[in-house]
C-alpha cells in the first residue's frame, strides 16, 4: 500500500510539473534558437556554465612520453591549450603510451572518472587502455575501451569509468587508488591511426538517468507499454511521424493527447520517416519542420525540437540543417550512454532494444550507469506479445526490463525533464516553480 501511495504521489508531482512545462511551452520554443546559437558558437563556455563536470583531473598537458608516437597538439582541444595525441602505425609502433608521473594522488573515494577524447577514424584502431600504477609496474588496475564493444565512435567521445569496474593485474587491489603514482594511457591499432585525449575529470555530478523512447508511435506503445510504465510511475517519450498519426497500427491523436497528459513527451520523428540523407536541404527542412509544426500546433511543444533520425541515418548536411533550423538535439542509433551536457548534442547515442537483444545487454549497461551516473536512452519500437520482426520487443521481456529498472537507483525521466535538469534552455530554470 505504501508503494502504491508513493506512486500516486509521484504521478501527482509529475502532473504538476507537466502543468508548469505546458505553461512554458511557448517560451521553450522561442528560446531554442537562441540556445543553439550559444551552444554551437562557444562549446567551451557552455561547458563551464553547466557546472557539473566535477573537478578537472588533468588537461593532458602534463603527460610525458613513455614509448611509441606521442605528441602534444593544438588540434581537438576543448580544455586547456593543448591535447595529447597518441598514434600508432603499421611498423614497430603498434602500441604507443604516455604517462602522468609522480602523483601521490588519492582517488579511493572518487565516484567516477570522465575521459574526453577525439577519434578521427575507427578504421585500423583496436583500443585504448587507462592504467593506474604504483611504483610496482607489474601490478596495476586498468580500464579498456575497444572498437568492437561499439562504445567508441568517430569524432568526440566522453565516457564515465567507475573505480569499482577497474580490472586487476598482478594482484593489484583497489588500495592502489589511495596512492596513485603513475597513470598511463596507451593506444593499440593496426594502421596509421590516433586518439587525441583532451582531459580527465573526477566526480562528474550527474545522477543515473534513463530515458525511454518509442520511435514511430505504434499503437502497442499506448495499449501495452503505457499501462506497464504507468503502474511504476514511469514516463516515456514517443517519436511521432506526423503523416501517419491515426492510421492503421499507429497511435491516434486522442491517444497521443492521453500520454502527454501523463507527462510523456512527444518528439519529432519527421513527417514521413524517410531517411533524411536522401533529401536536399529544402526537402530536409520540409520533413523536420512539418512534424515540428504539427506537434506545436496541437500543444505538444515540450520536445518538438528533439529529433530522432529515421533509420538512424544522418550526415553533415543533415546536421547543418538541424543547426540552422533551431533543433536542440538529434538522436542516432549508435550504441552508448550520454554524459550531460552531451558533447555531441546532434548525435546522441542509445541502447537499441531489438527482438533478439539479451537481458544481459541492458543489465550490464544499467548496472554501470548506477555506478557512474550519466544518461542512458533506451529505444523501442513495438511492444507486442509475440512476433519475430527485429522491431518487436516482447511484452514479457519489457515487463522484466521495467521491473529491473524499478529496483535500481535510476531516475526515469522525459526528454524535457532532462533538458530542464541540464538547464539547456535559457530562462527555463527561472520560470519553473521553485518547489520543484
Amino acid at each position: 500500500m505504501e508503494n502504491l501511495n508513493n506512486m500516486e504521489t509521484l504521478l501527482s508531482i509529475r502532473t504538476k510539473i507537466n502543468n508548469n512545462f505546458t505553461e512554458l511551452d511557448k517560451k521553450v520554443v522561442e528560446t531554442n534558437d537562441a540556445f543553439n546559437k550559444k551552444l554551437l558558437a562557444s562549446k567551451d563556455a557552455y561547458l563551464k556554465e553547466s557546472g557539473n563536470y566535477g573537478r578537472l583531473f588533468t588537461d593532458t598537458s602534463d603527460f610525458v612520453y613513455w614509448y611509441g608516437l606521442i605528441e602534444h597538439t593544438t588540434e581537438n582541444v576543448q580544455t586547456g591549450t593543448t591535447s595529447l595525441k597518441i598514434s600508432v602505425d603499421t611498423g614497430e609502433n603498434g602500441t604507443s603510451a604516455a604517462q602522468l608521473r609522480n602523483l601521490n594522488w588519492n582517488l579511493s573515494k572518487a565516484k567516477n572518472l570522465l575521459i574526453r577524447f577525439f577519434v578521427p577514424t575507427l578504421t585500423g584502431l583496436s583500443k585504448f587502455q587507462l592504467r593506474f600504477l604504483t611504483s610496482d609496474s607489474t601490478a596495476y588496475l586498468y580500464h579498456e575501451v575497444t572498437t568492437w564493444s561499439d562504445m567508441m565512435h568517430q569524432g568526440w567521445n566522453e565516457i564515465l569509468i567507475s573505480p569499482e569496474n577497474l580490472i586487476s593485474v598482478g594482484g593489484a587491489t583497489t588500495d592502489i587508488l589511495a596512492n596513485v603514482l603513475h597513470i598511463q594511457l596507451s593506444v593499440t591499432g593496426s594502421a596509421e591511426v590516433s586518439i587525441t585525449f583532451d582531459s580527465m575529470w573526477i566526480d562528474h555530478m550527474e545522477p543515473a538517468n534513463i530515458i525511454f523512447q518509442f520511435d514511430d508511435a505504434r499503437t502497442s506503445v499506448y495499449t501495452t507499454a503505457f499501462p506497464i510504465m504507468k503502474r511504476y510511475g514511469f514516463v516515456g517519450n514517443i517519436g511521432v511521424i506526423s503523416s501517419v498519426v491515426g492510421s492503421s497500427s499507429y497511435m491516434s491523436e486522442a491517444q497521443l493527447a492521453a500520454v502527454y497528459t501523463y507527462a510523456w513527451d512527444l518528439f519529432n520523428h519527421t513527417k514521413s520517416h524517410q531517411a533524411l540523407t536522401g533529401f536536399d536541404a529544402e526537402a530536409m527542412r520540409e520533413e523536420l519542420n512539418t512534424c515540428r509544426e504539427w506537434l506545436n500546433e496541437r500543444g505538444y511543444s515540450r520536445a518538438s525540437n528533439f529529433v530522432a533520425y529515421p533509420h538512424g541515418e544522418y550526415d553533415s548536411n543533415v546536421l547543418a540543417v538541424m543547426q540552422a533550423e533551431g533543433y536542440f538535439s538529434g538522436r542516432t542509433i549508435m550504441k552508448g550512454m550520454e554524459v550531460s551536457p552531451p558533447i555531441r548534442p546532434y548525435e546522441l547515442k542509445v541502447l537499441n532494444m531489438q527482438n533478439t537483444t539479451e537481458n544481459s545487454v541492458y543489465q550490464e549497461m544499467i548496472d554501470k550507469l548506477v555506478l557512474t551516473g550519466g544518461t542512458l536512452i533506451i529505444l523501442f519500437h513495438r511492444i507486442e506479445d509475440s512476433g519475430t520482426d527485429s522491431t518487436v520487443y516482447l511484452t514479457a521481456n519489457f515487463r522484466t526490463l521495467v521491473d529491473y529498472i524499478y529496483n535500481t537507483k535510476c531516475n526515469v525521466i522525459s526528454i524535457s525533464e532532462w533538458i530542464y535538469r541540464m538547464n539547456l534552455q535559457e530562462g527555463l530554470n527561472a520560470n519553473v516553480n521553485n518547489e520543484f
